[in-house]
């Protein structure tokens, strides 16, 4: 092993200022309304003040997630009055119950501390993260996140303590990749981060993330054990006294007693030594060489998600590619220095002659939680934090690029020389030819949903459970709440009617001329189900087909409809999403069944024609058809294309390494891909009737 060198003590950093002693308590995954959770937080209240034993009073508190069960609405309200009478700060952070089924990211934007937010108190500095997918359970922090974060650390004296708060741990099969919450730890490496406050397990439990300790949060209901006073429901209480950091989880059942679950000095740590790793790629190998300021004790690498492998003392080693797709991949490694983890990594392009390729790959700014569109030479992507981009087809040059107000979700929409925007802000924007603003319609809700045309038209849903009917030129023509919960996805057109899910549990079909209700249906996911709404039809848009409706919902179960009555026709479980062939005969439907993923090919009565192998994932985003063949993308970066006309595999390309893709447009020859890393990228493949077409 390489001998590593302990920095002399004379170069730790020291603590900017003294920290004084403080304690605040940390509540975790409430999931308002359910009363239980009602019980331990007024039971917490009557103890606040006095503070309990050993411990003084909190000066604030912070909830790590999951605050509601099914995002805003009854479940938001619920809790405001659970803290209404705390006369300490209560910080939030959302989590996946949250942001999955009623977007309450823009109400928390709102609140005095924002989101994300930081505050110094007694000498040590708190941050508070969204790591909640928007609009979709798989968590992932953007890179405006990121960015954010950094300008944030980069002003504070060096040495102070930072206390993280988000709420998903960063392990786990939920996140699509190591790489998705690594990004965080690299970014970390020169602070003093003293602890991090995750929730989402409902245990109250010690973590490692790489160099760094965390504490889960428990949960105040407890999974829903009886008596409400009883069992495991609970909070941390978190104090530093005497530069000595100290975390315990109370139950409710004895708030006086505690499970100790972390001690240690809060006094500032080395930062973490510089590492670098470079990547040569050879015809079948990637030859690695990684770098660690001051050497280190052992290291090891991993090609994307694959079993670590050792590097040797000099910090060399060499990864097979033998099996990896052509595309995009990551180089992880992880060098121990004494006691310490230290992370780099290195991302790596593999082509493959006669396999599939990436014309173009470009970072335009920010991360994407939706599909590009393509119209007119012109691929248009808009990033979570509102900047919408009109990329060249054939270069990927920005054309013109425009900072919206609000985060986009819901994806744009082409219509003639415009380019029509949601924002959860409630903004529905059309922007013309060069990227300015035309007009603007204020839904007064959260938009999450892409726009549909329906004749000269614009119809959206939002997050109140609204319908909008707008001209284009954006003058309203109705309005009209149609469902008791969010619609957070495509609105169906055929025949002068619009066809819906919400997450309500109902499918709906409305008059296009009024918005009134014609018919409303039971998705089958939502059928006799405990919690109906979580398996609603509704992020996943409906697909007609002649007088067929095919809606997949969040049980992952197709319900087909007859278009003109709403009665139900037959079900098909393992569906994700779907999309209508181009010849109109057949139905194409992402499934994840106990086979594995697939692309598979409907008739109108929901009849297996033929299915195809391939990586599908959980994401919504719906197959799309092109030149003979049908592309699906999966939340862990692949593309897949399959022959429209035999479903056969023609080709496969890892756009990101590891991250989840939005979805996807077609054009020039090229499939268009957004993903959550960042990149909007142009895969082509070869063509048809070539070898390996």
């Amino acid at each position: 092993m390489r001998r590593w060198t302990p920095l002399l003590l004379a170069l730790l950093p020291t603590l900017a200022a003294a920290v004084d002693d403080f304690a605040f308590w940390q509540f975790s995954d409430t999931h308002a309304p359910l009363s239980a959770s009602g019980v331990v937080i007024g039971a917490a209240r009557e103890r606040a003040a006095k503070g309990l034993t050993g411990t003084p009073a909190p000066a604030f508190a912070i909830v790590t997630g999951d605050l509601t069960e099914f995002g805003q609405g009854e479940g938001y309200a619920t809790f405001g009055k659970w803290f209404a009478d705390w006369t300490i700060p209560i910080h939030l952070v959302p989590g996946n119950h949250d942001n999955t089924w009623w977007l309450l990211r823009p109400t928390l934007q709102k609140r005095p501390d924002g989101l994300p937010w930081s505050f110094d108190h007694g000498g040590v500095h708190f941050v508070g993260l969204d790591s909640a997918g928007r609009g979709d359970p798989r968590p992932d922090f953007g890179l405006e996140e990121l960015d954010w974060l950094s300008a944030d650390l980069a002003k504070l004296p060096a040495g102070m303590p930072v206390i993280l708060a988000f709420h998903h741990p960063l392990q786990g099969s939920e996140w699509s990749s190591p790489r998705a919450y690594e990004r965080l730890l690299e970014r970390l490496a020169p602070y003093n981060i003293a602890l991090m406050l995750v929730g989402h397990g409902h245990s109250a439990v010690r973590l490692r993330f790489g160099d760094y300790d965390a504490v889960e949060g428990g949960s105040t209901f407890d999974n829903g054990a009886k008596p409400a006073s009883a069992g495991n429901a609970g909070f941390n209480v978190i104090s530093i006294k005497g530069g000595m950091l100290r975390a315990a989880y109370h139950r409710n059942a004895d708030l006086d007693a505690e499970q100790l679950l972390i001690e240690k000095p809060l006094a500032a740590r080395a930062p973490l030594p510089a590492a670098k790793v470079t990547v040569q790629v050879e015809p079948d190998a990637a030859q690695v060489k990684l770098t660690v300021a001051g050497g280190f004790t052992s290291a090891t690498m991993a090609l994307d998600g694959g079993k670590p492998q050792p590097l040797n003392d000099a910090g060399v080693g060499s990864l097979p590619l033998a099996g990896a797709e052509a595309g995009q991949h990551v180089v992880r490694c992880e060098a121990k220095v004494g006691d310490r983890v230290c992370l780099a990594s290195a991302e790596l392009a593999v082509d493959m002659p006669g396999a599939a390729y990436a014309r173009w790959r470009v970072r335009p700014g920010g991360s994407f939680r939706s599909a590009p569109t393509y119209a007119q030479g012109r691929v248009i992507v808009a990033s979570e934090g509102g900047q919408v981009s009109a990329l060249d087809g054939g270069i990927g040059r920005a054309v013109w690029q425009t900072r919206l107000p609000g985060e986009v979700i819901g994806g744009p929409l082409a219509v003639g020389n415009r380019v029509i925007v949601p924002t959860t802000s409630g903004w529905l924007l059309a922007l013309d030819a060069t990227g300015q603003i035309a007009w603007r319609y204020d839904a007064k809700a959260a938009l999450t949903a892409r726009p549909s045309l329906a004749g000269d038209r614009l119809v959206i849903g939002a997050a109140d459970g609204s319908v909008h009917c707008v001209t284009l030129d954006g003058q309203p023509v109705w309005q009209r709440r149609v469902a008791d919960y969010s619609i957070e996805s495509p609105i169906a057109v055929a025949g002068g009617k619009l066809f819906l899910g919400a997450w309500d549990t109902f499918l709906r079909g409305l008059d296009a001329a009024d918005g009134k209700e014609l018919w409303k249906s039971v998705c089958a996911g939502s059928t006799e189900r405990p919690a109906a709404k979580y398996y609603s039809a509704a992020d996943a848009g409906p697909t007609l087909l002649g007088d067929r409706l095919f809606c997949a919902d969040r049980h992952y179960d197709l319900t087909i409809l007859d278009a003109a009555t709403g009665a139900r026709i037959a079900t098909r479980p393992g569906v994700v999403s779907t999309a209508p062939s181009a010849d109109g005969q057949a139905v194409w439907a992402k499934l994840v069944d106990k086979e594995g993923g697939a692309l598979a090919k409907l008739d109108r009565d929901g009849k297996l024609l033929w299915r195809c192998a391939a990586p599908a994932g959980y994401l919504p985003s719906p197959p799309v058809e092109a030149e003979g063949r049908v592309a699906i993308v999966s939340n862990t970066g692949l593309i897949t294309a399959i022959g429209a006309a035999d479903g056969k595999q023609r080709w496969q390309y890892r756009v990101s390494p590891g991250f989840w893709l939005p979805g996807a447009a077609a054009g020039e020859g090229s499939f268009f891909i957004t993903s959550a890393d960042g990149t909007v990228t142009a895969v082509s493949g070869p063509a048809l009737g070539a070898p390996g077409q």
